[in-house]
C-alpha cells in the first residue's frame, strides 16, 4: 500500500515482490505494445481495403448502369432511322397534312427523349474524318480526309460510342478532275 501519496510501481508491488517481475512486467508491457501496433496496423489495413473494395464496387455498378443505358439507346436508334427515312421521302404534295406532322412531332420527341438521356448525335458534313467515331463507306471528290457527305447519322453517349456515323470522306480531287 503506497505511503505519503507515492503512486510509483514499486510501492503498488506486493513487500514480497523481487527484483524478477519487474523485467517479466517490462517484456509482458513490451509485447503488449508491440499487440497493439499489430492491430492497429491490421485495422489500418482493414479500413483501406474496405475502402477500395466500396470504389471498386461503385466503379462497377456505375460501369454497368451506363453499358446498360448505352444499350437501351442503342437499340432505339433503328426506329429513329426510321421515321427519317419515312420523313425523307413524304411527297411534296403531303407535305402539311396532319399524320406527317405527327410523324415529325414523333420524330421530335424521339430526338428529345435521345437528348435527355444524354445521347449526342457525331458531327458529320464538313468534318474532319475521326475513324474512333465516323465509319467511312465510299469516297468522293471534295478535300482530302473531310467528310462531304453523312449516309448515316452516328450516336454517342459521354465519350462511348453507340453507333458511327456512315460517311462519305473526300479524296482530295476536286469534282471537275474526276469527270475528265
Amino acid at each position: 500500500m503506497p505511503l505519503d501519496g507515492d503512486t510509483s510501481a514499486e510501492a503498488a508491488a506486493p513487500a514480497d515482490a523481487g527484483d524478477g517481475e519487474a523485467p517479466r512486467d517490462a517484456e509482458r508491457i513490451a509485447a503488449l505494445e508491440a499487440e497493439v501496433a499489430e492491430l492497429t496496423e491490421r485495422h489500418a489495413r482493414a479500413v483501406a481495403d474496405l475502402q477500395n473494395y466500396r470504389r471498386r464496387t461503385e466503379e462497377r455498378w456505375s460501369e454497368r448502369a451506363r453499358a446498360v443505358l448505352a444499350e437501351t439507346m442503342a437499340r432505339c436508334l433503328p426506329p429513329l432511322d426510321d421515321l427519317n427515312r419515312a420523313l425523307d421521302s413524304v411527297d411534296d404534295a403531303l407535305d402539311g397534312h396532319q399524320w406527317v406532322e405527327g410523324v415529325r412531332l414523333v420524330q421530335r420527341n424521339f430526338r428529345e427523349m435521345l437528348a435527355n438521356a444524354g445521347v449526342e448525335e457525331i458531327a458529320g458534313e464538313g468534318e474532319a474524318f475521326d475513324p474512333l467515331v465516323h465509319e467511312a463507306v465510299t469516297s468522293a471528290p471534295g478535300p482530302e480526309g473531310e467528310i462531304v457527305a453523312v449516309v448515316r447519322e452516328g450516336y454517342r453517349i459521354q465519350d462511348y460510342v453507340l453507333r458511327p456515323a456512315q460517311v462519305v470522306v473526300g479524296s482530295g480531287q476536286q469534282a471537275t478532275e474526276q469527270q475528265a
